[in-house]
């Protein structure tokens, strides 16, 4: 990757890819479904996803920042709420 001019003492953010010694695991945490509404039938899904990180490195803090992907609905009629 190319790296823009960075004079001495100033700051630069380098991605260098995966550190080994940090472990992120993924769990599906619940999943419900549930109808309501009486003339209308509505539906419900909510799904929550938990995220568990390990550092292995001993005495050695780093900094983590996650990003993930929002959910969009493709049809108008559903509605994504994020908490």
């Amino acid at each position: 990757s190319n790296l823009k001019l960075v004079l001495p003492g100033e700051e630069f953010r380098c991605l260098l890819g995966v550190d080994p010694a940090i472990k992120v695991e993924y769990k599906r945490a619940n999943t419900s479904n549930e109808q309501f509404g009486f003339m209308t039938k509505k539906s419900l899904s909510t799904h929550e996803q938990a995220i568990s990180l390990r550092n292995a490195k001993a005495n050695q803090s780093v900094q983590i920042t996650i990003r993930e992907p929002v959910p969009k609905a493709v049809d108008d009629q559903v509605k994504v709420d994020l908490e």
